[in-house]
């Protein structure tokens, strides 16, 4: 049976990172230092390392967004006393443009953690994320409030990646097919 230390720990790993997300989303600087050692290092793919400074400065500009969401998903923590190292998935889209020709950025990556125990908490050391996958598109979809009463009315996105129904697939079950720009991911009705 584990040890409810270790459980701790790793629900407490699993917040720091959610929180992480949440502060981008939010815009709240104070969250997202909350989530981070003094003197830490973070690494975005090929960019130059920063600061947790230098990087909130850089996500003060997700608040002129139209919208934007991080989902953190796939959490695994290691632990080795006050020390840990954690991997989680990233699901990010942001959104920006009019209400008419919004365009929108989906990207699908992984972040890689050292975090330290601190008298506050679980803090991260030091992130690595490394991006797997985008999508840019237009005609965003609208916001499922806007066309209540139910989903079958709302307007879909295009995108460069086409999804279609495999022959041997379910009702619904979309699989990726050729890449063509401007074709619908899936029809209403």
């Amino acid at each position: 049976m584990p040890d409810i230390q270790v459980i701790a720990d790793r629900l407490e790993i699993g917040d720091v990172l959610v929180r992480y997300g949440t502060a981008l989303d939010t815009g709240d600087s104070a969250l997202l230092e909350s989530c981070f050692c003094p003197g830490a290092v973070l690494e975005f793919d090929n960019a130059p390392a920063t600061t947790p400074g230098g990087f909130a400065e850089r996500a003060r500009r997700l608040r002129d967004l139209a919208a934007t969401q991080h989902i953190i998903t796939n959490i695994s923590a290691d632990l080795d006393g006050d020390r840990a190292t954690s991997t989680s998935y990233v699901l990010a889209m942001q959104v920006w443009g009019a209400a008419e020709g919004r365009e929108t950025l989906l990207t699908g990556g992984s972040y890689a953690d050292a975090l330290v125990r601190t008298p506050a908490g679980w803090r991260i050391a030091h992130r690595r994320f490394t991006s797997l996958w985008a999508v840019r598109g237009t005609d965003v979809m609208t916001p499922a409030h806007d066309k209540l009463p139910w989903a079958r009315e709302m307007s879909f996105a295009r995108t460069d990646l086409l999804l279609t129904a495999r022959p041997d697939a379910p009702p619904g079950c979309l699989a990726p097919a050729a890449r063509r720009p401007g074709t619908l991911i899936r029809q209403p009705g």
